[in-house]
C-alpha cells in the first residue's frame, strides 16, 4: 500500500511541526524570561528597599542619641531653647522611628528577623519613659548619682538596639 503523501508533502509537514513547537519554545522561553525577571525585580527592589530602611533607621537612632545628649548638656549650659530643640529632634526622631520599623516590618523574610526587629521596637517603648525621666531630671537640673545611674541605661539600651540593628 502506497501513501498518498508526496515526499515533497511529507517534508513540508515535518517542517511545519518543527517550525510549530520552535514557536511554542520560543513562546514558552519568553514567558519564563519575564516571570524570571519580575522576580529579580521585585526581590532586588525588596533587598534596595530593606537595605535604604535600615539606613534610615540607624540615621534616626543616631540622631536620637545625639539630641538626648543635647538635652544633657545644654541642660547643664543653662541652655533652654537648645534643650527644648533637641527634646523635640529626639521626639520627632522617634516617631520617625516608629514609622520605619512599621514600614520595614511587611519586608522581613526570616523568623529571626522578625524577633529581632520585635526586640528593637520594645527598646524603643522602654527608651521613652527613661529618656522622660531623663528630660524631667535635665529641667529640674537634678544632675545627682541617680542622674548618672540614668545616663547609663539609656547608653546600654542603645548599644542594646544598634546590635539588634545590625543583625535585621
Amino acid at each position: 500500500m502506497r501513501s498518498k503523501r508526496t515526499i515533497g508533502k511529507k517534508l513540508m509537514m515535518s517542517f511545519g511541526g518543527l517550525l510549530a513547537l520552535t514557536v511554542g519554545l520560543g513562546v514558552f522561553s519568553l514567558v519564563s524570561l519575564q516571570r524570571l525577571g519580575n522576580s529579580l525585580d521585585e526581590t532586588v527592589n525588596k533587598m534596595a528597599n530593606r537595605a535604604d530602611l535600615g539606613r534610615r533607621m540607624s540615621t534616626s537612632t543616631w540622631i536620637m542619641r545625639a539630641s538626648q545628649r543635647g538635652v544633657v548638656m545644654f541642660s547643664q549650659m543653662n541652655s533652654p531653647e537648645k534643650v527644648r530643640k533637641n527634646d523635640e529632634l529626639f521626639r520627632g526622631e522617634t516617631r520617625r522611628l516608629e514609622d520605619l520599623i512599621g514600614e520595614y516590618r511587611p519586608l522581613i523574610s526570616t523568623e529571626r528577623g522578625r524577633q529581632l526587629i520585635g526586640d528593637l521596637e520594645r527598646d524603643l517603648v522602654a527608651w521613652q519613659p527613661v529618656y522622660d525621666e531623663l528630660a524631667q531630671r535635665c529641667a529640674k537640673q537634678q544632675f545627682d548619682g541617680n542622674f548618672d545611674a540614668l545616663l547609663d541605661n539609656t547608653i546600654l539600651m542603645e548599644i542594646g538596639r544598634a546590635s539588634c540593628r545590625e543583625r535585621v
